[in-house]
């Protein structure tokens, strides 16, 4: 049986305001958009640039990371026991660079160490060397 408020939400209209948007585009700006669209479009069918992107992301990785799970469960049974996370966790910067196909490099700074500008150059370098190998 079908609930009556489920056919109300997907087959009646309802009042919704539209996006707000920071200004009205001129003709001259909206035809700008389409020809550098264009040029992206031509430019990765003749050279694909895009397959050749590498991007990097640094996460603050826990040493002990435990989850709680749900559990199906019989009356009177009782579920299994999940310690408590430590408010001041230990953990390790981990810094991954992938492309288009996957992981391409990554390593986990010693603890304690951030990113600076010296140590993204020196992972760069890393990187570098790794697709020269490829």
């Amino acid at each position: 049986m079908i609930k009556r408020f489920i056919v109300l939400r997907f087959f009646y209209p309802c009042w919704k305001y539209g996006v707000w948007i920071p200004h009205e585009l001129s003709s001259h700006q909206l035809q700008q958009r389409v020809d550098t669209c264009m040029d992206l479009i031509t430019s990765h069918r003749n050279y694909q640039w895009l397959s050749n992107r590498i991007t990097d992301d640094e996460k603050w990785v826990l040493y002990v990371n435990y989850t709680r799970r749900r559990q199906w469960l019989s009356a009177g049974q009782t579920g299994v026991a999940t310690p408590k996370t430590d408010p001041h966790p230990r953990k390790s910067m981990l810094s991954v660079w992938w492309g288009i196909k996957g992981v391409v490099h990554w390593e986990l700074l010693p603890n304690g160490y951030t990113i600076t500008a010296d140590l993204y150059c020196q992972q760069l370098d890393r990187v570098a060397e790794k697709l020269k190998g490829k």
